[in-house]
């Protein structure tokens, strides 16, 4: 007699990992590669901390696929919603486990079920711990239950359907097969990929297949292998077997999702900015966008067609009116890849008329170093509907009418507010560390009234005006390099730092290598105590980003740097200064 004795009519059989095996199944072919099996395998035998929220084995991903398989990001496509315990899950092609460590976590009882014995052993490793939760190893299809589940989870595996089922339709024989396995109030949960992702508009590769453009052409290569469908077709395939229907929209995509967002919210014209900060990634490798997302997103939003180019969907569906499944809020937003303690959980929720974000930390009451300079602030802003200083800005690089050095005047009144809110201290002036946030993607400008939104961050001792304005602009340089370069410059454009002195300049600030140093103490200490960066290393890349063309600029993604390369960087940067 086993543990999970009564879930099933199959004869199964318990082999000496745990794993329950469907009798006379071997395996079928479905892998990430061996290489990287054995690797994971290795790694959670060792490991200490198995929980979806794992810093230990998340860092441990050395390359795309155990990325996949060990980021704290899988667990957010489900970690904001508030579920019924007691709900009976089965969970359809598990994989290694890394939702299944989630679902483990969440419910009572959890059945998974792994065709591939390799990978079903890996998932037994992930939830060792965790007795509500059985992994199966068998073809879904062939398994024969003796109950009726409440939930069936489908994330990363509906899409195979055409891979695994034989028949006219399989994707409607899977659907067919969730609702009869299900309850009569049952409930499915499937993400999927977007046929008509923007992404793949843009250049990204099809995720399963590796050919551009192959899923928005139909899969004419590869008819049978996989198929991925619109936001239409999928709900009118789901509605067949589903009366309650509802779409969530994880960005970037399902796999590593940053944030979730609900229908409504999406369609409101709301979320525009937010997801043109969401960077689509092509899994395949590296790639060349056809044009600029973050433009298209805007005119997307604009149009209420968010929904319909989102790179994937995250759909909820019932039987009957959906129960057990609460999504209370209108978005949740995560900052995972930061030190423990340093993550956050961001809710965006209405209340009547108004919509505010509320930040707070993952781990309540996290101990922090004691020697620590940051620390966390309660954080809840009126979430703002207008383009931030940051988009207004990012506008006026491709306005040839507007001089480059003329782009930033545009943040006058961002500079009059940190003034006023400074003091002077033997001729410089100062705010306090609370301000470190201050900075243009967090700011909003309307008739000269400047409006501050999530300023999460505390540093512990005072900031020159000097220092701000720079680390403003810094950041702004450093991540549109490439736009600044090809709409206001050349290949040998000038070093970021002459670029930076001259958008100061247009502000009433004159910047000098003192600053320079007070900046890249700041954010040393910023990165090396939130993100976990070495100061070192964070105080070279700054200094080759500011002092070298964009021909040397790759230096800054090294993890080690040329003495001699430094020393000329940091004389250049001295002569310019």
């Amino acid at each position: 007699m086993t543990e999970a004795e009564g879930l099933f009519e199959s004869a199964l059989l318990k082999d000496e990992t745990g794993v329950l095996r469907l009798k006379g199944h071997e395996s079928f072919g479905y892998s990430d590669g061996r290489e990287s099996e054995i690797y994971l395998d290795r790694i959670l035998r060792s490991a200490k901390d198995l929980s979806s929220g794992s810093h230990e084995i998340e860092g441990l991903a050395h390359d795309w696929v155990t990325e996949y398989h060990l980021t704290r990001k899988r667990a957010q496509l489900l970690s904001g919603f508030r579920f019924d315990r007691k709900l009976k899950v089965l969970e359809v092609g598990c994989g290694c486990g890394a939702i299944t460590r989630h679902l483990g976590e969440s419910f009572d009882e959890v059945v998974s079920v792994e065709g591939n014995i390799h990978r079903a052993r890996i998932a037994r490793l992930r939830t060792r711990d965790l007795d509500n939760v059985s992994i199966v190893c068998a073809p879904f299809q062939e398994l024969e239950f003796a109950q009726k589940f409440d939930l069936v989870v489908c994330v990363g595996v509906y899409e195979y359907s055409g891979s695994f089922i034989s028949g006219a339709d399989p994707y409607e024989d899977a659907l067919a097969y969730f609702s009869d396995i299900l309850s009569d109030d049952g409930q499915i949960i499937i993400a999927i990929e977007n046929q008509f992702g923007l992404k793949y508009f843009s250049s990204s590769r099809e995720d399963h297949v590796g050919v551009m453009f192959e899923g928005i052409e139909g899969y004419r290569r590869y008819p049978t292998t996989v198929k991925t469908f619109g936001r239409v077709e999928l709900e009118r395939n789901v509605k067949r077997h589903f009366k309650d229907v509802k779409f969530y929209y994880p960005y970037p995509d399902y796999k590593i999702p940053d944030m979730v967002i609900s229908e409504s919210f999406l369609i409101s014209g709301l979320a525009g900015e937010l997801i043109s900060h969401s960077e689509s990634r092509d899994y395949h490798g590296r790639r060349m966008p056809l044009f600029d997302e973050r433009a298209a997103v805007s005119e997307l939003n604009r149009n209420a067609m968010l929904p319909f180019f989102s790179n994937s969907f995250l759909l909820v569906a019932g039987k009957n009116k959906l129960s057990g499944i609460d999504f209370d809020q209108e978005a949740v937003l995560y900052s995972p890849a930061r030190q423990r303690g340093f993550c956050t959980k961001t809710r965006v929720v209405t209340n009547g008329n108004s919509t505010v974000a509320i930040k707070s930390p993952v781990q309540q009451n996290a101990r922090l170093d004691k020697t620590a300079k940051f620390r966390l602030a309660p954080c809840e802003s009126a979430w703002q509907n207008r383009p931030s200083l940051q988009a207004e800005l990012y506008k006026r690089i491709f306005d040839k009418s507007v001089a480059y050095n003329q782009i930033f005047s545009l943040a006058t009144p961002w500079k009059n507010k940190l003034e006023s809110a400074s003091i002077e201290v033997d001729g410089r002036r100062f705010v306090t560390g609370g301000m470190i946030d201050f900075i243009f993607p967090n700011i909003f400008i309307e008739d000269g009234d400047v409006t501050a939104i999530d300023q999460e961050f505390v540093f512990d001792e005072a900031i020159s005006v000097n220092a701000m304005v720079l680390r403003a602009i810094y950041h702004f340089v450093l991540k549109y390099e490439t736009e600044l370069r090809q709409e206001r410059g050349h290949f040998l454009s000038p070093p970021a730092w002459y670029q930076i002195k001259s958008a100061a300049s247009a502000l009433g600030v004159k910047l000098t290598l003192r600053d320079i140093k007070e900046f890249m103490t700041l954010e040393a200490h910023l990165l090396k105590e939130v993100y976990g960066q070495a100061e070192g290393k964070t105080k070279a890349a700054i200094t080759l980003f500011l002092a070298l063309t964009s021909t040397m600029r790759v230096f800054r993604k090294c993890h080690a740097f040329s003495k001699k390369v430094m020393l000329f960087a940091a004389a250049r940067l001295s002569a310019g200064a």
